[in-house]
């Protein structure tokens, strides 16, 4: 088998190995086995990514290839439980070329998994080519997709994520060895201009709210699937190109604003709405890079100030500071 398919990401994202489909307890093989009706035969581990659970492409006894992914709760209680609700946003996801193909999920004591249709794409090159660029803002800009009284709103899913800037200002924070301009009055008025963003968040689609190139896949014909909606919730459809733009900049990409305004939604989004998320999405990043480390996923926080730097430019130039 081939390393890519559902499963396949970014290089430079994990600095731990995955955990091996040979590693599960046999309980969870079994109840995998029962679900797709074939035993396991053969399995590669994707190992990239955040995930610390076991995600790999494996082929069945009956030659068919599939994607599963598992984690248990002693493993990370988070992990668990964001893989439980991909599993609830997948089930609702319409049917069609843009979406992951659930074909079940397994719950055994601790462990939960999921089990997906394999899809033959690959991610997109990083640093980022105009040619793939091109393929996914177009792809992301056109995600609509309904919502459903199973998803929660990002109200609920991002309660807590977006008080980054009120939990700097909280403890006094400034940042001006980072950014000049990040001192504790600014840090204080970002948290202000960001305290009302839920009035922004009209639940009127199924929101991923964490695309990046390892959560994309370019088929053979340039159909693009967008996967793992582990973060999903109900929100404005736009905010998944906004939430995507620091990742693109971070690897190589253009600046925030030059992206946004390659997006259709730049000319119909009203400038206080943007600049609210924006603003929430730095404090999101700049605050959570500073938690200490998480041991299972012990690349995550230079992640989040890789994209933090890009966020805090946006920032700068919404606020033309």
């Amino acid at each position: 088998m081939r390393a890519n398919g559902y499963g396949a990401a970014m290089s430079s994202t994990r600095s731990v190995p995955r955990l091996a489909w040979a590693d599960l307890p046999a309980a969870v093989g079994d109840a995998f086995a029962q679900l797709l009706g074939a035993p396991v035969v053969e399995a590669q581990s994707q190992e990239e990514g955040f995930s610390p659970g076991m995600a790999a492409r494996c082929r069945l006894a009956d030659d068919r290839v599939v994607f599963l992914k598992a984690t248990s709760s002693s493993i990370n209680v988070h992990s668990r439980e964001m893989m439980v609700h991909e599993g609830v946003v997948s089930d609702v996801l319409p049917a069609g070329d843009a979406f992951p193909e659930l074909l079940g999920s397994v719950n055994v004591d601790e462990w939960f998994g999921l089990a997906f249709a394999d899809i033959d794409g690959r991610v997109p090159a990083t640093p980022w080519a105009n040619a793939d660029l091109d393929l996914v803002l177009t792809a992301v800009d056109d995600l609509a997709v309904p919502p459903n009284q199973r998803v929660p709103p990002l109200t609920e899913v991002l309660a807590t994520a977006f008080e980054g800037w009120a939990s700097l200002a909280d403890a006094g924070a400034d940042l001006t060895d980072v950014e000049p301009w990040l001192d504790v009055s600014m840090i204080r008025h970002l948290a202000d201009r960001t305290s009302a963003w839920s009035t922004h968040c009209a639940p009127e689609a199924i929101v991923h709210a964490d695309i990046r190139a390892d959560n994309v896949l370019i088929e053979p014909d340039g159909s693009v699937r967008v996967v793992d909606w582990a973060n999903a919730g109900l929100g404005p459809a736009w905010l998944d190109v906004v939430f995507m733009i620091p990742s693109i900049s971070m690897q190589d990409g253009p600046r925030p604003e030059e992206l946004w305004q390659r997006s259709k939604h730049s000319t119909s989004v009203a400038a206080d709405a943007l600049d609210c998320f924006v603003i929430a999405l730095a404090g999101y990043f700049t605050a959570f890079a500073r938690r200490p480390p998480v041991a299972e996923i012990p690349m995550l926080r230079d992640f989040q100030e890789a994209q933090a730097v890009w966020a805090r430019d946006w920032v700068k130039t919404r606020l033309n500071l």
